[in-house]
């Protein structure tokens, strides 16, 4: 499955062509593993590996086929595993902000950084921009355009 998904991406295929590549390419294997998910339920006891992995696989199904529905989903999350490992590892450290106030600003400030960083900004040009211009009395009616994705198309030189 994941030689397919790599092949559309090395192709730089759209959705659409994704989605085709998909039913030609992926949907007969997923027929194939569902019909071998089928033939040995029950096969192993449910505490060997073998069980569990059966069972993982059978709890989480419908959620693996719907990719064949859409080329825009990706076929794991592991992109955004990746992206919330950050303030998941940073948890702990957190959980005392000083106030559910303070926690929330914290959430709302690493929420930003982390769209900013996404959006391809300069972090340290992008939070120096938006500071001066806060402190400096910007209009709280114009916030949205230091939003990251808003501030890179209008970024200072």
């Amino acid at each position: 499955m994941y030689e397919v998904e790599a092949a559309s991406k090395q192709a730089e295929e759209t959705h659409d062509q994704r989605y085709d590549r998909r039913h030609k390419e992926l949907v007969p294997l997923l027929d194939e593993l569902e019909r071998w998910k089928d033939d040995t339920r029950g096969v192993a006891p449910p505490k060997e590996p073998l069980g569990r992995a059966w069972t993982y696989l059978n709890n989480h199904w419908k959620i693996l086929r719907v990719i064949e529905k859409d080329g825009a989903l990706e076929l794991d999350n592991g992109e955004v595993e990746r992206v919330i490992r950050g303030p998941a590892m940073g948890r702990r450290n957190w959980l005392f902000a000083g106030s559910d106030e303070g926690a929330k600003r914290a959430a709302v400030v690493l929420t930003v950084l982390e769209t900013a960083k996404r959006a391809g900004v300069d972090l340290r040009a992008y939070l120096v921009d938006v500071l001066t211009k806060i402190a400096g009395g910007w209009k709280q009616s114009r916030i949205d355009e230091l939003l990251p994705h808003r501030w890179r198309s209008s970024a200072p030189i």
